[in-house]
């Protein structure tokens, strides 16, 4: 009853706000016990209820997360059912996320974010459709560790029957878990709205049994703002243009630099840290020599060439190789005076063979120098008779020339990480040295028996060098002080979707700010992604089990999995700080549309209530698309047919040149090229031809969600997104 009451003042309708005060609450675990911190929060007095993945925390004992870039994806069960539409949609909630810079940017205030982000589109309302994306944004600022501020802003700590007396005769305590991202004091307000309570007790029956609930002071107000109040998220017709002035000022809060907590890493983070009290050697070796032999070398045979070498993946192919034999012949021509030497004759023959081809990736080769030429001195030494002796006197002479071509080819020098070490710190160079390396191509022997011979050799270069280094350790499970992130970013990676269904483990480094000796120190972390932090999912369920809600359901993070409580340095006095660990997985409730009856007398299809369709709307006077959405399944069908590469573009410098252009299997040529409507933009100095080609020079550095369009001749379009990386 408690609940439903809730939810009614959820849908109450909205308008303008009075005040400019915007609040926030923040999300944790469950208490471990009655008796632990935060041990109050129980159900009875509506903590911790179906479909919440956590309650409210007190100010400094937030969960957030440290990981700057998480990787997101959408597997098959969404595509079947929602399309590329509602990739599309999941797309924008991202890109609205994204959107937040660096948060100690924004002003004390926030004026320049709005109160509110909630606008109506009326055809969708009269259709009750509910709006993925903003589902899907509410969901992902909910799992960024923002509770409900205007369902927390009032709550009950204490709840007690008085001396000699039964409930409802009751006592009760009341707390408030909402904050002012200015001033850091609890508020009654959330994004200009204020709010009173009233208690609702209702003795015996399920939980809760008592709940502060919270009341606008002005029902006319703008209230039920925030993209992180669950309650707006089942409103029909309403969707979101951004997040509010109390969302960002909740992520700014957790996520500030100047917020310092004694915390760890995600699981699968290692720290690479230079020991600068510690000297060694490096000697590069020849990259030249190890790409000649992994072009003709399997993986086994490579790494019993170069011990030490992982070898990541290979392709093997085959190809026709034609090899060029050069012959030597000693003759006397006809017209040669009786006793002239014999002459050098060089004839060249060809044959072709079928042979075996590898492409490998490396794990641990790091490249210090790379040239796509060297040079190549060819050796020739040719030994004969002596043209100013006399006839038969046997003298030889040695003639030798050397040419020297620079060859298009690799050349460079490499070292090798071996199990455990990072990228060592030059310190200085120790020695350089040229190598060089002869190889015979060919020799030939005048069969007459008069000594002369012919032969040639190849002669190559390479420098040598020798460091001194500061080696470098990877670290696990380590724990500091460490300042907030000040931003993070979303990458999509494709994951068990129609056209792949297996996830590509990606390796992703950034770097942290810890505080060592009361100085910053830059900490740089790599992590190997095996599956997408954030999975977005689709499932037909009807019954209220796990985080659920009546458009989706999330898996309920634990103490130990999904929220670290591991390093609170007080657990016995307080719950927090801690930190938010992957895996997320969100999953929206594909059941469709299911209609209700209630006996004895409304038992016929014009007595039926509808639960809710899901559907994508803005402001903008195109149609609503439902879902599932044939149009949408059919460009889904596209995807599979007409396939648009590269899958990954290529990283890019800022302030240097950049080129890729795509192609197109399938379809009907020609084909035009555009970046798709509600697709972020290019990084300015980048420009997306017709033809499929982003050429430019980028001025920006950053990820760049991108969704790009190809149209075929038939009108046929696909969208294809990609996440453009263009590197400092």
């Amino acid at each position: 009853m408690v609940r439903m009451f809730k939810n009614f003042l959820g849908l109450m309708l909205v308008a303008l706000a009075t005040t400019n005060a915007p609040a926030f609450s923040l999300l944790g675990p469950a208490p471990s016990s009655g008796t632990a911190p935060d041990g109050y929060q129980q159900p009875v007095i509506g903590y911790h209820l179906d479909g919440e993945i956590g309650g409210p925390k007190n100010l400094t004992e937030e969960y957030r997360w440290n990981t700057p870039i998480l990787n997101f994806a959408m597997d098959a069960n969404f595509f079947d059912y929602y399309g590329s539409n509602g990739a599309v949609a999941i797309e924008q909630a991202i890109a609205i996320v994204n959107g937040v810079s660096n948060v100690s940017t924004y002003t004390p205030s926030m004026n320049e974010l709005p109160l509110t982000s909630s606008r109506v589109n009326f055809q969708a309302r009269a259709l009750g459709l509910v709006d993925l994306k903003s589902v899907a944004l509410s969901f992902v600022v909910e799992e960024l560790g923002l509770a409900q501020p205007d369902r927390f802003t009032w709550c009950i700590r204490d709840r007690r029957t008085l001396p000699g007396a039964s409930c409802p005769a009751m006592q009760y305590d009341i707390i408030k878990r909402n904050y002012d991202p200015e001033t850091g004091l609890p508020t009654s307000y959330v994004n200009g709205s204020l709010y009173s309570y009233r208690i609702f007790e209702i003795c015996t029956g399920d939980n809760p049994l008592a709940d502060a609930v919270e009341i606008p002071v002005d029902p006319l107000s703008f209230n039920f703002t925030a993209v992180a109040s669950q309650l707006t998220r089942r409103q029909e017709g309403i969707y979101r243009t951004g997040l509010t002035r109390d969302d960002v000022g909740g992520l700014r809060y957790m996520i500030r630099t100047n917020n310092i907590n004694f915390e760890a890493v995600s699981s699968d983070s290692v720290l690479l840290q230079t020991n600068l009290n510690t000297v060694e050697l490096l000697t590069t070796s020849d990259l030249g020599v190890l790409v000649a032999a992994s072009q003709t070398n399997s993986a086994a045979a490579l790494t019993g060439l170069f011990p030490g070498l992982e070898v990541a993946s290979t392709i093997t192919y085959f190809t026709n190789v034609v090899t060029t034999n050069l012959n030597i012949t000693f003759v006397n021509y006809p017209w040669d005076p009786v006793g002239t030497p014999a002459h050098v004759l060089l004839t060249t023959t060809f044959t072709t063979n079928v042979a075996s081809r590898f492409i490998h990736s490396f794990a641990n080769v790091i490249t210090n120098t790379h040239f796509t030429n060297f040079s190549l001195t060819v050796a020739t030494t040719n030994v004969v008779l002596s043209p100013y002796a006399p006839v038969g006197s046997g003298v030889l002479q040695t003639n030798v020339t050397q040419t020297t071509t620079v060859t298009p080819g690799v050349s460079g020098d490499y070292y090798l990480l071996l199990a455990g070490e990072c990228t060592p710190r030059i310190v200085s160079t120790q020695l350089v040295s040229l190598v060089t390396s002869s190889s015979l191509n060919s020799f030939g022997t005048n069969p007459a028996g008069d000594g002369q011979t012919f032969s040639q050799s190849l002669v190559t270069y390479f420098t040598n060098r020798t460091f001194v280094v500061n080696p470098c350790d990877r670290l696990t499970g380590t724990v500091g002080l460490r300042q907030g992130m000040d931003k993070f970013t979303f990458v999509r990676q494709n994951y068990d979707s129609l056209l792949g269904r297996f996830f590509q483990p990606i390796t992703n480094r950034y770097t942290l700010v810890g505080i060592t000796n009361s100085a910053t120190v830059s900490q740089t972390f790599e992590r190997v992604v095996t599956r997408p932090d954030f999975l977005f999912s689709a499932e037909e369920r009807m019954l209220p089990d796990e985080a659920w809600l009546s458009v989706g359901f999330r898996t309920i993070p634990g103490r130990g999995n999904g929220y670290n409580t591991d390093n609170i340095l007080n657990p016995g006095a307080v719950d927090g700080p801690g930190t938010r660990q992957p895996f997320v997985e969100i999953t929206f409730n594909k059941v469709g549309p299911s209609y209700r009856n209630i006996g004895p007398s409304f038992l016929t299809e014009a007595n039926q209530t509808t639960n809710f369709i899901w559907g994508s709307f803005d402001g903008s006077t195109n149609a609503p698309i439902v879902y599932p959405s044939s149009s949408s399944l059919a460009n889904l069908e596209n995807l599979v047919l007409i396939q648009i590469n590269p899958s990954v573009l290529a990283i890019g410098t800022a302030g240097l040149a950049y080129n890729s252009a795509f192609s197109v299997t399938g379809g009907q040529s020609p084909y035009s090229f555009a970046i798709a409507p509600g697709s972020g933009a290019l990084p300015s100095g980048l420009s997306l031809s017709s033809t499929g080609v982003i050429s430019g020079i980028p001025a920006n550095s950053g990820i760049f969600d991108i969704v790009v369009r190809m149209t075929d001749s038939s009108s046929r379009t696909v969208d294809k997104p990609y996440a453009l990386t263009i590197n400092p």
